[in-house]
């Protein structure tokens, strides 16, 4: 992978966080407001209960309190498992968002050292090509080589002849 296409990757995985972050953020304000209305709406619902009780039904009374309990135990419970959902909710980002960061780590970390690899395969690869080229022989169960007389020396080391 080639540094433009890893530059690429981890501005394409920095987007993809950043949408899920705003996705996220959004999906929790819209929670926060309907939880509010929802709270608005259970804080006035007793209250017009009460009143069409004491008007039209004031012989009904007590079955409109129990209606009154009722509504306000269901909207407690409704408020506690909205709660709980907004928890799993913030739950479930943090670990997708822990899961991409640990994968874009791996991710680099695994080009890091196959670029260390790939370098010293190259190495060898190229010494291998130079043994290829040169004419060595095993004389003896000793490595020895032709060498090219008609060349120059290089120290105690002379060109090998070519095969």
């Amino acid at each position: 992978m080639s540094a433009d296409e890893l530059k690429n990757t981890v501005v394409q995985a920095a987007e993809l966080l950043e949408y899920f972050k705003r996705q996220t953020t959004a999906a929790s304000e819209a929670n926060h407001a309907a939880a509010g209305r929802l709270r608005n709406a259970a804080d006035a619902a007793p209250a017009l209960f009460q009143q069409a009780a004491n008007h039209a039904f004031d012989s009904f009374e007590q079955r409109f309190q129990a209606v009154d309990q009722r509504i306000n135990t269901t909207a407690q419970k409704f408020m506690e498992h909205l709660g709980h959902f907004e928890k799993r909710v913030m739950l479930v980002a943090s670990i997708v968002i822990f899961g991409a960061v640990a994968l874009l780590c791996g991710a680099v970390a695994g080009a890091w050292y196959f670029k260390g690899e790939i370098e010293q395969n190259q190495l060898q690869a190229n010494l291998l090509r130079a043994y290829n080229q040169a004419d060595v022989n095993l004389c003896g169960g000793q490595l020895c080589v032709r060498v090219d007389k008609a060349n120059k020396h290089f120290g105690d080391y002379v060109l090998v002849a070519p095969r």
